[in-house]
Parts: structure tokens; C-alpha cells; sequence
């Protein structure tokens, strides 16, 4: 039998509806491609016990590995060795596929032949609600997330020049061949944002990356403040780690969130007239920014959501990049000492 042309490979933590529905929109894109799931569970037989995935066992395509809980840097690593596919598509398993996702991959593979990386942005799901649209708008705003606004965006051109900034691990295709030798991996000390250091050495070693606006993943957004709290805080706070691992990771756009939140501090300790200017010049631009991110996404009425979203995502950034900074800091101490 011929080895598959795609090995997908999900870490799955126990959002099994999220992830059924997953899996039936891969089944419902592949058609005639020749693929198999590598399936990574990422949680202990006690709290998600084998009988939640007697629905996948009859799926002969699918491979399924239980790991300790580790972060999810380790858990992908545990994945590249039961691969056989020429090609790597790292999905997220609260992400779901359009029927022409797979037709898209085939046409970047075949109009960028030397490249070995390539992907595409998230967007949000059709049957999101008012907040979780309010992410989404937020998240493809440049003014909320930077350079990596390309990440949630389909209003970017493709780029057969891409780096770190233009690519998400929700939606990531690697040739095999680049991962299979374990030169190259993810961080396995890193429980987000470990694909960013991945494809900064990548990048560095002069690997062609490209940005494919069409191939596109619909995301399930965060519900909630509280939900959104998280991943965002283990995104600053991984990011700052980051800078240690791979020094082409580091841009001094990231720290702007942190300086934010120190800034804030300063305000409430001695609040100023003139120390209250930079806050009003941050609340006109972010005013304008997610105005004009909403009426793009034809969803004008969300921009007061949009602008609090925003405000919350860069001060929920900056504590985690200063909890990351204050971590590696004591780390490094101890070790010296």
C-alpha cells in the first residue's frame, strides 16, 4: 500500500465534541487524497478515560497515541515519529476545514515546489456569537496583535517569503523530511507559541516559508473573558521563554504589551495629567483601529466589544509576558546560585 501523501496530526485534551466535529470536516474535505490522522492524547486515562474514543478505533485511517500530560511543544514531538506522510498538517482539534481546504493545499505545494513550510490564517467560525466574533475582529486587527494580525486574516497577500509572524499552528503544513531527522523541533519546554520558535530557526537556516490567505481553518473563539484569559496570559508568558530558545524570535514589538501594563501601573500609583496623555493617544488609536477592523468585517456595531476586546488581550499579554520574564529570571537565579 502506498504511504499516505498527508500525516494531520491533532493533541487532543478532551474537548471531544469540539474534536468529532474536527474529524468530520477533515473526512468531508480529503476526497481522493491519500492521508492518515495522528491522533496525540494529552491527558491521563483518569480524567479522559479510553471508551471516549471507541467512535475513532473503527476509522482505519486514524493512529492513536496516549502521552503523559505534557506541554504541548513535547506532545507534537511525540507525533513526528508515527508519521509517513510526505507532507506534516498541523491542525488544532477545535478548528474545522472547508471543503476546499485540501484542494488549496495542493495548488501552493505545486506553485511553490521548493518550499517546505506553508500555511494559512484562522478565521471565525459561522455560527460564532457576538464575542466570539468581537475575537475574531480583534485578532485581525494590527493595532490588537501586530504583524501577527496575518495569522486571523484573509485580507493579506500570499507570500512565498513568509517568517514566524505569518504562520499558526492551528493551520501548519511542514515537510516531513524537516522534521524527521529531530534537528528541528518544537520546544518541548513550551506550552504555547512553540511553533513560533520552530519556524524562527527555520527561517534562519534559510528554509522557504509561504503564506497561503486561502487556505483557511475556521476557529472555535474563547466564549468568554474568562475563557480568553488563558491562552492569551500563556501566550505572553511562553513568548518572553521564547526569547531565551531562539534569539531570531526576539522583536521588541512583543514587549509593548508588558511596558503597557507597567505603564498602567505608574498611572494608578501617580496619576498625572501628563503621564495620562499616552493613554489617550492608545484610546483614539484603538478606537479607529477597531472600527475600522469591524466595518472590514461588515460588523460595525461590534466595535465598542472590538475595543474592550483589545484592551484586554494587550493588558492579559503584558502580565503574562512580565510573570514570564519574572519566571525565567528566578530560574536562572537558582541555577546560578
Amino acid at each position: 500500500m502506498d504511504s499516505p501523501a498527508v500525516s494531520i496530526v491533532i493533541v487532543t485534551y478532551g474537548r471531544i465534541g469540539l474534536l468529532k466535529r474536527c474529524i468530520a470536516s477533515i473526512e468531508a474535505a480529503v476526497e481522493a487524497i491519500r492521508f492518515e490522522l495522528i491522533l496525540i492524547i494529552n491527558e491521563s486515562e483518569d480524567s479522559l478515560p479510553e471508551s471516549e474514543f471507541d467512535w475513532l478505533r473503527e476509522k482505519r485511517f486514524v493512529k492513536i497515541k496516549r502521552v503523559s500530560r505534557m506541554h504541548s511543544g513535547a506532545a507534537r514531538n511525540e507525533a513526528v515519529p508515527l508519521t509517513s506522510g510526505e507532507w506534516i498538517c498541523f491542525l488544532d482539534d477545535d478548528v474545522e476545514l472547508g471543503k476546499d481546504y485540501f484542494e488549496v493545499a495542493r495548488d501552493t505545494i505545486s506553485t511553490f515546489p521548493k518550499a517546505d513550510v506553508f500555511g494559512g490564517p484562522d478565521s471565525t467560525n459561522s455560527s460564532a456569537s457576538s464575542f466570539q466574533e468581537a475575537v475574531g475582529i480583534a485578532y485581525s486587527s494590527r493595532f490588537c496583535t501586530g504583524a501577527t494580525s496575518r495569522r486571523h486574516s484573509q485580507s493579506f497577500e500570499m507570500s512565498g517569503a513568509a517568517d514566524e509572524t505569518y504562520l499558526i499552528l492551528c493551520n501548519l503544513w511542514i515537510r516531513r523530511s524537516v522534521l524527521k531527522t529531530g534537528v528541528y523541533k518544537f520546544p518541548p519546554e513550551l506550552n504555547r507559541n512553540e511553533e513560533n520558535v520552530l519556524l524562527a530557526e527555520l527561517h534562519a537556516a534559510g528554509v522557504q516559508m509561504v503564506y497561503q490567505p486561502r487556505l483557511v481553518v475556521m476557529h472555535e473563539r474563547k466564549k468568554s473573558f474568562g475563557e480568553l484569559w488563558r491562552p492569551v496570559f500563556r501566550s505572553g508568558f511562553n513568548r518572553f521563554k521564547s526569547f531565551f530558545l531562539e534569539s531570531a524570535a526576539l522583536s521588541l514589538a512583543y514587549f509593548v504589551p508588558m511596558f503597557f501594563v507597567y505603564y498602567l501601573i505608574a498611572l494608578a500609583v501617580h496619576p498625572t495629567k501628563l503621564l495620562a496623555i499616552p493613554l489617550l493617544v492608545y484610546t483614539v488609536l484603538n478606537g479607529l483601529f477597531s472600527a475600522e477592523a469591524s466595518r472590514k468585517a461588515q460588523k460595525l456595531q461590534l466595535a465598542p466589544l472590538v475595543f474592550i476586546v483589545t484592551c484586554f488581550v494587550h493588558i492579559a499579554y503584558g502580565i503574562g509576558s512580565i510573570c514570564g520574564s519574572l519566571n525565567e529570571i528566578v530560574k536562572r537565579a537558582v541555577v546560578r546560585a
